[in-house]
């Protein structure tokens, strides 16, 4: 979306302050939600493999909600999350952390899922799917290094894979009810 789409032009500067300080108050909010989800579901013991495969749609869920959340203007904002520089200490830097230690939270409860586990054996393209995102985990050192390239690439290859296994969580029965 072009960025005469954002902002009223009849508006003057003045009037536009109130409407850019609430919007970046929502910014704030939603960012500390992200990150507060992180930190709720890092403590949290799933207990059983039916818990781990909730818990990783609810992670899943949280991290699209995030990206998503802006209604008509989410392709532009996703295309700012993918693509911008941004320091470590923005709001783009410290989501584009919380979005990759999600992930990774995601990898780490549903590997604990044993293989011998008969939700595993029914749900083996979910395992598979996890295959696939711990790849692109491994592959990549985490935002903190600042490469925005690398980071590009990393959500490039990262998305689609989360997209697909919340979907396949979802339809197998782990996901919101």
């Amino acid at each position: 979306m072009h960025a005469a789409h954002l902002s009223t032009p009849s508006k003057t500067a003045a009037e536009d302050e109130p409407q850019a300080g609430q919007a970046q108050g929502k910014e704030e909010q939603a960012l500390a939600r992200l990150e507060a989800f992180h930190d709720a579901m890092h403590g949290m013991a799933p207990g059983d493999a039916a818990g781990c495969l909730r818990i990783s749609y609810a992670i899943i869920y949280e991290i699209i909600t995030y990206v998503a959340r802006h209604g008509d203007d989410s392709a532009a904002y996703l295309s700012v999350f993918m693509n911008s520089e941004a320091p470590a200490d923005s709001t783009i830097g410290r989501a584009r952390k919380s979005v990759f230690c999600l992930a990774r939270l995601v990898v780490s409860v549903l590997s604990s899922v044993p293989a011998s586990s008969p939700l595993w054996i029914r749900n083996q393209q979910i395992f598979a799917l996890l295959g696939a995102l711990e790849h692109g985990l491994m592959v990549y050192d985490g935002p903190d290094t600042g490469d925005t390239q690398q980071w590009t690439q990393f959500w490039d290859r990262t998305q689609p894979i989360l997209l697909e296994l919340g979907s396949q969580l979802d339809q197998a029965g782990f996901g919101a009810e």
